[in-house]
């Protein structure tokens, strides 16, 4: 004995529309925009200090103090970046390009 309801007509499928990526303008700071430029590069997700190593390496500093000074700085940078959505974190340790 089979139970098929022949009135049964399956639900019709969503439309599936591509994601939307939200282009925002340029950071206005000099660094924030080093470091946007940086993470445009990765394709996953840079922990917090080699984003910050490889973002001061890159601007060439003359010596050992201003390299550490830059990585301060760039550390400095991430939370503002975060609050106005230019980036994201990812589990404690991660940053990624939103």
């Amino acid at each position: 004995m089979d139970f098929i309801d022949y009135n049964y007509k399956p639900t019709p499928a969503l439309p599936k529309y591509p994601p939307v990526r939200i282009v925002l303008p340029e950071p206005s700071h000099w660094l924030d925009r080093e470091i946007v430029h940086f993470l445009r590069d990765q394709p996953e997700a840079v922990p917090t200090w080699s984003m910050a190593n490889a973002v001061a390496a890159a601007l060439n500093p003359p010596n050992r103090s201003k390299l550490r000074e830059l990585k301060l700085q760039v550390l400095c940078r991430i939370t503002p970046l975060v609050r106005t959505r230019y980036l994201r974190r990812v589990g404690r340790k991660y940053i990624a390009l939103r």
